[in-house]
């Protein structure tokens, strides 16, 4: 479902789930994320301008970003909420559902992607086992205007070992550590919600 709301007499639609802090602020629903919208410099430069603040966005969240003809979708640094997408000749589908994007249902599969799910029990980057439907990737989004896919990542996950990386407990630690601490601000702001955490 999406939510519409104006800004400067232009229409948009937007559907986003989960949180995210930026600036000490806790963004957790439509109306928030609205508000964030309108202060930000989107009046200005239209709904892609929104790119430049994904990489401060710390939580775990999705985003669908709707504008006259174009698209803009994005999810958090380790798709916790995944985002699915596909092209059917000029028009441009994207949901948190698969199923949405399953034509009457079928589930047309890719023998390639299958090869490669059974040897590493996980579908190729971006794709799935569905053969014409694609998954935004970790830190990443995707933009689409007058036809036209783009697809971007605005936060590149660390590889161990590659361009001089090595695997270190203390920034795995330091991570998790930061990542509970916001999650602890969060219960904290509201404790009404009694959310327990499994352990």
């Amino acid at each position: 479902k999406m939510t519409e709301f104006i800004i400067n007499d232009k229409i948009y639609k937007i559907h986003f789930s989960g949180y995210f802090f930026v600036s000490n602020e806790l963004i957790n629903n439509d109306k928030k994320f609205i508000n964030f919208l309108i202060n930000s410099d989107i009046k200005k430069f239209g709904i892609i301008f929104i790119v430049n603040y994904f990489s401060f966005f710390s939580g775990s969240w999705s985003i669908i970003l709707e504008s006259e003809n174009q698209t803009i979708a994005a999810v958090d640094r380790v798709r916790s909420k995944p985002l699915y997408y596909k092209k059917l000749k000029n028009k441009f589908i994207v949901s948190n559902l698969i199923q949405d994007l399953r034509l009457n249902n079928i589930f047309k599969t890719n023998q390639i992607f299958i090869k490669f799910y059974k040897k590493y029990r996980i579908a190729p980057p971006g794709k799935t086992l569905d053969n014409d439907i694609k998954v935004i990737r970790p830190g990443s989004y995707i933009y689409f205007k007058n036809g036209v896919l783009f697809e971007n990542q605005y936060y590149e996950t660390p590889v161990p070992f590659g361009n001089g990386i090595t695997p270190s407990i203390e920034l795995s630690k330091a991570t998790l550590l930061k990542s509970l601490e916001n999650l602890y601000f969060y219960l904290n702001q509201y404790p009404s919600k009694n959310i327990y955490i499994p352990l």
